[in-house]
């Protein structure tokens, strides 16, 4: 399972998703407001969903599906970001501070590495299907 490159792209994706968790995506600063931005419940899916695929290694379609729908996700994690900003503005945009922190660079790491391991998961159901030929 592990000895996979797929495999390890998507551990590193465990791992980045499970760190999600602990840095701050955005900050929002005004005069009267403080806010805070940490899509914890979408990062939990992606944390989920990437972990599940890791063991669905004998099933590689449901596998491709399965990271397929955490690029969906990760690309959620933004949106929920977005939102919650828009949410926040007022008409007053001189006095808005926008800080972006350093998790908000994983997700498009994550969805770089899931696509490394799409490629490497059809390379592998490639090789199986050129061997159930040769037979």
């Amino acid at each position: 399972m592990i000895q996979r490159i797929q495999s390890l792209y998507l551990l590193i994706v465990a791992v980045l998703a499970a760190l999600m968790y602990f840095f701050v995506f955005l900050t929002i600063q005004s005069p009267d407001l403080l806010w805070f931005n940490k899509p914890v419940v979408t990062a939990a899916f992606c944390l989920m969903i990437t972990l599940a695929s890791i063991f669905m290694y004998k099933k590689r379609k449901m596998q491709i599906k399965f990271c397929y729908i955490n690029i969906i996700f990760f690309l959620l994690v933004y949106a929920e970001i977005f939102i919650g900003a828009i949410m926040t503005i007022d008409f007053d945009m001189t006095k808005i501070k926008y800080h972006f922190g350093i998790a908000s660079i994983i997700p498009p790491v994550c969805v770089i590495f899931i696509l490394l391991a799409i490629r490497a998961i059809k390379k592998d159901e490639n090789l199986v299907k050129s061997l159930d030929r040769i037979r």
